[in-house]
């Protein structure tokens, strides 16, 4: 059994693409979860944003500062 789809198809989206460049969904934590690099970085994820599309793309330019090597997804 795996995680809950997210209910923002722009965050869903893009949390599948941060798990198939190795990063790890925890969920529940916190609001709704948390991508996890594995290095150390921490990406939280809020279940109900007031913008899908603004939640998407701050957790996309977050990752992509992730400085352990998991940045290209």
């Amino acid at each position: 059994m795996g995680r809950p789809r997210h209910k923002c198809k722009e965050t869903e989206a893009l949390l599948k693409r941060l798990e198939k460049a190795s990063w790890t969904v925890v969920y529940p934590s916190g609001h709704w979860g948390r991508a996890e690099c594995g290095g150390g970085c921490r990406i939280g994820i809020h279940g109900t944003p007031k913008d899908c599309t603004t939640q998407a793309k701050t957790v996309a330019r977050e990752a992509h500062r992730c400085p352990h090597g998991h940045n290209s997804f």
